[in-house]
């Protein structure tokens, strides 16, 4: 289940301002006005993740436009979300920003 894995594996935000939802968590940043969005998926065994930068103003764009590797949101945030798995996974996923294999 989605939501019991993201639980286990994903840390808590450096402002104490993480949202956890069904199938992702939200960061909010006041300074900066913007949102970090970083989703896990698992299924069939498969893991992937992907992640998204939004200012916090309207826009037009689509969403894939603001899609970024967790890996940047983590310099951001300075919040390591996936600690808990396997180094050579983690690296491998939170350096990706491809969103190809998402449905959005």
């Amino acid at each position: 289940m989605v939501v019991k894995y993201l639980v286990t594996f994903l840390s808590t935000s450096t402002t104490n301002q993480v949202v956890h939802h069904e199938n992702y968590s939200l960061s909010y940043s006041e300074k900066y006005e913007q949102a970090e969005w970083v989703a896990l998926d698992k299924t069939d065994g498969k893991i992937k993740m992907l992640a998204f930068l939004m200012r916090n103003k309207e826009s037009k764009s689509p969403l894939y436009k603001f899609v970024v590797s967790v890996d940047e949101i983590e310099a951001l945030t300075g919040i390591d979300f996936f600690a808990q798995l396997d180094d050579t996974i983690e690296e491998k996923l939170e350096s990706s920003s491809s969103y190809k294999s998402w449905s959005f």
